[in-house]
């Protein structure tokens, strides 16, 4: 018998077939070499390996664990040869048509080793160690004795797993298993339909929600702020169980398609289980959906859910903010569009936080220590922090733009020379829809100056110009009567603030003389209420007839004759005609 040592490790190579009845020493020889390994005294440090028979796992083994020298020294491990070893002769053993009732499986003690060997049929199979003892808890021999049975058990359910009866048995099992799989998918399917559907519904009514919100703002401004602040957070209550609705459908949704995946990937593994020639498939798909991966399956699902339940506490918070029980009685519709804007950057935040997180754990359980990674980040970030400058600029004013609320979603802004409805903000870029319906994106770093039209109230300031020939206290009278008016009528009093204001002359004019005129209205207001105000302005005054002014122009000319006597000028005689011409133009 040769041997190989790694430290106190030998590893055997017996080169014939061990006959127990001759005290466990070799007969006639074999044409392949059996590996075996033993350790030569006491040990603890050792690997640990299994054997399978037809894909299941029947006991395990133990080898020396080497150092790198010696790993790199030889190709193969201990653990695996001894493991290869013992797992091919045991299936050479069960692919033989041996008969059940003459199978022998025994041990002797190796005279020099002082260790069990285990032979099947008289063919020696392997030695027992004393690791392989200790890693079961049990005495050498007893070890040895409970071995011989176990081996004796798997190779007689492999010799019967192979007979045409169970075979056939194990078709019927699988096909049952296969229906059932089909039945159950079949339900999950028409489940998730239906959820999806209500779904797709849930989503459709928070839809419907956020734009009959955004009318109620623009017709619940013609009431007190209070009222239309009790029914934008009504809204939101809505809006907000609608979310919350959305989440639980989604969640299902996922739910039931990670139930989908289970019920197939476990049905299919107990089918592959249920045969012998493909239970070494199951082996392989189980050990390739390792710990290591159902781990990583573990933290992306935990980090969507997590991340998803952060936007409906957050929805939730928002809506009891609205709901008024952490703000004062005169929360006002402004107030709310502040916390909705508020709440887009806090989910945005929260996502950050969550994929930070979540990406962080993963790497952890790959096994790369991510101690060094969070400072070459950090030395990266500084790098990178000098040439994103404006990228911080722009994150640091929008953050002052929503905590000093200096516009809002739905407010309508000049920036830039760029004036049209706040669409859409957060910390870097703010988004406007002008007149032409353009979307005009804007760095919020970039905005040194901001005018806000419809902050609180808006106003409309009109110059109205009348011609010099007019009767200024009676224009001033009639542009008076008409406002108020306009600002008593029911349709329009709600809209106005206050009784409008006629400041008087404010202007003189190439052609006209200029009256100004202030009507405060509600934010977003003040073109419907000065478009109205100037229609029935032209009607009084053509009632009145007070005149517009047009283009006027005057022409002023000057001719002079002179007589000329005795080749003097006589100025006595000078005469001197002035006239003047007055042009008017349409």
């Amino acid at each position: 018998m040769a041997q190989n040592c790694f430290g106190n490790w030998c590893i055997h190579l017996p080169l014939g077939r061990v006959n127990s009845a001759s005290g466990g020493q070799p007969s006639s020889p074999q044409p392949q070499r059996l590996f075996n390994i033993y350790s030569a005294n006491d040990s603890t440090n050792f690997v640990v390996g299994d054997v399978h028979l037809d894909g299941r796992q029947i006991f395990a083994l133990t080898a020396p664990a080497l150092n790198t020298k010696q790993q790199e020294a030889i190709s193969i491990s201990p653990i695996q040869q001894r493991v290869q070893t013992v797992t091919n002769q045991l299936q050479e053993i069960a692919n033989t048509n041996f008969e059940t009732g003459k199978l022998e499986v025994d041990y002797n003690v190796d005279q020099t080793s002082q260790l069990p060997i285990i032979s099947v049929n008289g063919n020696y199979l392997m030695t027992v160690t004393t690791d392989d003892a200790r890693l079961y808890g049990v005495e050498l021999i007893t070890h040895a004795q409970n071995l011989t049975q176990i081996i004796k058990n798997a190779l007689l359910a492999s010799q019967r797993e192979h007979q045409p009866k169970f075979l056939a048995k194990q078709a019927l099992r699988s096909g049952g298993v296969m229906l059932s799989m089909l039945l159950i998918s079949l339900g999950m399917r028409l489940r998730q339909r239906y959820i999806k559907a209500r779904y797709g519904a849930v989503l459709t009514q928070i839809e419907q929600l956020n734009a009959s919100q955004e009318q109620q703002v623009e017709d619940l401004s013609e009431q007190e702020q209070d009222e239309a602040a009790a029914s934008a957070c009504k809204q939101q209550q809505k809006i907000a169980r609608k979310q919350r609705l959305k989440f639980w459908y989604e969640v299902r949704q996922r739910l039931l398609q990670l139930g989908q995946l289970g019920v197939w990937g476990g049905g299919l593994s107990f089918c592959l289980s249920l045969f012998p020639q493909t239970r070494w498939l199951q082996s392989l798909l189980l050990k390739g959906l390792s710990v290591t991966l159902l781990n990583l399956i573990l933290i992306g699902a935990a980090t969507y859910l997590i991340l998803r339940i952060s936007f409906v506490v957050i929805d939730h918070f928002v809506a009891a903010l609205s709901q008024g029980q952490f703000l004062p009685d005169s929360a006002s519709v402004r107030t709310i569009q502040r916390l909705q804007t508020f709440s887009g950057v806090m989910k945005g935040a929260s996502g950050f936080c969550c994929i930070a997180v979540g990406g962080l754990t993963a790497l952890s359980i790959l096994g790369v220590n991510i101690v060094p990674l969070l400072a070459s980040v950090s030395i990266f970030g500084v790098a990178i922090s000098f040439g994103s400058q404006s990228l911080v600029k722009d994150m640091i004013n929008g953050l002052f733009v929503l905590l000093e609320d200096q516009y809002g979603v739905g407010d309508v802004i000049t920036a830039n020379n760029e004036s049209g409805v706040v669409e859409k903000m957060n910390l870097r870029v703010t988004q406007l829809r002008n007149q032409d319906g353009d979307l005009i994106t804007i760095p919020n770093g970039s905005i040194t100056m901001v005018k806000n039209h419809t902050s609180s109230w808006s106003r409309v300031n009109l110059g109205i110009e009348v011609a010099y020939d007019t009767d200024l206290d009676h224009a001033i009278a009639v542009i008076k009567k008409a406002a108020t008016q306009m600002s008593l009528d029911s349709e329009w009093q709600e809209l106005i603030l206050e009784p409008p204001k006629v400041l008087g002359v404010d202007a003189f004019g190439e052609n006209s003389i200029t009256i100004r005129l202030l009507i405060q209205t509600q934010p977003l207001k003040k073109w419907e209420v000065g478009r109205e105000f100037r229609r029935r302005l032209k009607q009084v005054f053509d009632e009145e007839k007070i005149s517009m002014p047009f283009p006027q122009q005057s022409i002023w000319f000057k001719n002079s004759m002179q007589e000329v006597s005795n080749g003097h000028h006589n100025s006595d005689k000078s005469q001197f005609l002035d006239g003047r011409y007055d042009q008017k133009t349409r």
